[in-house]
C-alpha cells in the first residue's frame, strides 16, 4: 500500500521531532501534569503524533485509552491493552513513557500490521519500541485490532487512512475470534519471531487460509530412545527460501541469541548443533 513507506522510513524522524519540541518548551507541554486514568489521542499515525499524545505506562496493568476524533456515543467505550509475558498479564516495564502508533513494515503481507509504543523521554529520544522479553516487539496485531472490542481503535486507523475497510474485513473473516500470539503470528518469509529452545512452539501462518507450523521438532532429538530437547535458551529466528540440488526449500536462521544458550545432554554429540547467531 502506497502509505506503508513514507510512515516506515520518516516515523522515527516525526517521534524525534515531538521530543525535541518538548526539551525545548519544558517538560509541562510533553509530559501530563499528573497521570489522566483515559488519555485522549490525537492520533496513531506517526507522522502527525502531538505532544499532548505522550504517555506513562510505567507499572501499569491495564491501559484505557480513547480517540479526541471518538463520537459521543463510543467514547465511553475506551479499549484497553495490557503487557504479557508468556501469555500472563503483567505491569509494563519501568521507564515506560512514549507514544502509540501504527506500523507497517515497507514490505508488509496485505494483512500485516500493529500497534506498538516508541519509547520516548525528555532526553534525547529512543528509537526503540517497547520489547518483551523475547526480545521481540510489544505489538497488538491487525487482525486483533479487527475485533469488535477495539472498535475505537479500528474507527481511528480508518480516519489516519492506516488501513482500508477491505483489511478490517479480511482480518474478521479469516481470523474470526481465533486466539493468536502476536509474536507468533507469521504473515511471510523472513519475518522473525522468538524461538524457545527448550519448549514446542506453535506457529500461525496467515495467507488465504490460516495454517500451523509445530516446529519443536526442528529442535528435538532422539537419546536413549527418548525425545528431548538437547538445548536450552531462548534466540530471534526467521525462516528463508532456499534452493538445494534443484529443490525449493525452507531453512530456519538463528538471527539473534537473547540468552544462553545451554546443552543439557552430557558429552551430547547429535543431529541437532549448537545454535548460534547467524
Amino acid at each position: 500500500m502506497a502509505f506503508a513507506k513514507p510512515i516506515q522510513v520518516l516515523r522515527l524522524r516525526t517521534l524525534r521531532s515531538v521530543s525535541s519540541e518538548a526539551t525545548s518548551t519544558g517538560d509541562r507541554d510533553l509530559k501530563p501534569r499528573g497521570r489522566p486514568r483515559h488519555p485522549l489521542i490525537s492520533t496513531l499515525n506517526p507522522l502527525l503524533v502531538q505532544p499532548g499524545d505522550y504517555m506513562d505506562l510505567s507499572g501499569l496493568k491495564l491501559k484505557r485509552i480513547a480517540f479526541e476524533s471518538s463520537d459521543m456515543q463510543t467514547i465511553g467505550k475506551k479499549p484497553s491493552f495490557c503487557y504479557h509475558v508468556e501469555r500472563k498479564k503483567v505491569p509494563f516495564p519501568d521507564q515506560c513513557t512514549g507514544f502509540l502508533y501504527y506500523h507497517r513494515a515497507p514490505d508488509a503481507a496485505p494483512l500485516e500490521g500493529s500497534l506498538r509504543f516508541r519509547l520516548a523521554t525528555h532526553s534525547p529520544p529512543s528509537s526503540k519500541d517497547l520489547l518483551l522479553p523475547t526480545g521481540m516487539p510489544w505489538q497488538v496485531l491487525l487482525p486483533q485490532l479487527a475485533r469488535p472490542f477495539y472498535k475505537n481503535l479500528t474507527d481511528q486507523l480508518l480516519r489516519d487512512d492506516l488501513v482500508t475497510p477491505q483489511q478490517i474485513s479480511r482480518c474478521r473473516t479469516l481470523f474470526g475470534t481465533r486466539d493468536i500470539t502476536a509474536s507468533l503470528t507469521l504473515f511471510r518469509l523472513g519475518q522473525e519471531f522468538p524461538l524457545n529452545l527448550g519448549v514446542a512452539r506453535t506457529l500461525t501462518v496467515v495467507g488465504e487460509s490460516l495454517q500451523t507450523i509445530l516446529i519443536n521438532r526442528l529442535l528435538t532429538a532422539s537419546v536413549d530412545k527418548d525425545l528431548v530437547y538437547p538445548f536450552t535458551g531462548s534466540a530471534i529466528a526467521r525462516f528463508e527460501p532456499s534452493v538445494v540440488d534443484g529443490r525449493r526449500i525452507v531453512h530456519m536462521r538463528i538471527t539473534k541469541l537473547v540468552t544462553p544458550v545451554v546443552c543439557t545432554v552430557p558429552n551430547y554429540r547429535g543431529r541437532i548443533v549448537e545454535p548460534k547467531e547467524g
